[in-house]
This record gives structure tokens, C-alpha cells and sequence, in this order.
């Protein structure tokens, strides 16, 4: 249900903003745009359209009209939800960076960055 669900909102998305013929930084559309993008946020979006080759300048009309475009885009929309998803397994968690424990703090990082 979920997927098909998304299906239709993004195409429908994708139909007003040719219709529209929005000039807009995709970037800023797909920011705004959270009935479809729920949960893009700067980086998020940076990085979806960093995945997909996507310029954020681009203007979302263009994205929309040109199939090319488009199926990299959604392709790459579907992509990044997905990884998402994926975090949320045990095996898959981001582990510790900075030590064992959750919020270890390096103290002597600063030291090592400056040299």
C-alpha cells in the first residue's frame, strides 16, 4: 500500500510542476515539498540529488520534463529512502566513531588536528 501510495504523490507532484512549469531550485522544491518528501531537509536533499547527478540549481521543470532526468531523480529518491530503512537493522547501525561508548568525547582530537 505504502509504495503504491508514494507512487501516486510523486506523480502527481511531478504533473503540477510541469504544469506550473516551475522555475524553482529543485533543491528548494523537494525541501518544501514535504507532503512528498517527508523528511528532507538540507542534507537530506543534498545528498539525494548528489546521488542522482542532479545539480540543485537545477530547476525542478526541467527535472520533471526530461525522462532522463526524471528517472535518475526518482531512482535515486527511491534509493536514499530506501538506505534509510536499512540503517534501522541491527547489523547495519552506524557503530561508535569516536570510542566505545555512545557519546565518548576525544579530547586531545584538537591536538592532532592542529599539527
Amino acid at each position: 500500500m505504502e509504495p503504491e501510495a508514494f507512487e501516486a504523490t510523486i506523480a502527481a507532484w511531478r504533473n503540477s510542476t510541469l504544469k506550473t512549469k516551475d522555475t524553482a531550485a529543485i533543491f528548494l522544491v523537494v525541501k518544501e515539498a514535504q507532503h512528498v518528501f517527508n523528511g528532507y531537509g538540507a542534507q537530506e536533499t543534498s545528498d539525494m540529488l548528489f546521488s542522482a547527478f542532479i545539480h540543485p540549481r537545477m530547476p525542478a521543470y526541467l527535472v520533471c520534463s526530461d525522462e532522463k532526468l526524471w528517472g535518475r531523480f526518482h531512482e535515486a529518491v527511491i534509493r536514499y529512502q530506501s538506505g534509510r530503512i536499512d540503517l534501522l537493522e541491527t547489523d547495519k547501525r552506524i557503530r561508535h566513531v569516536s570510542g566505545k561508548k555512545a557519546f565518548y568525547f576525544n579530547q586531545g582530537a584538537h591536538k592532532h588536528f592542529l599539527k
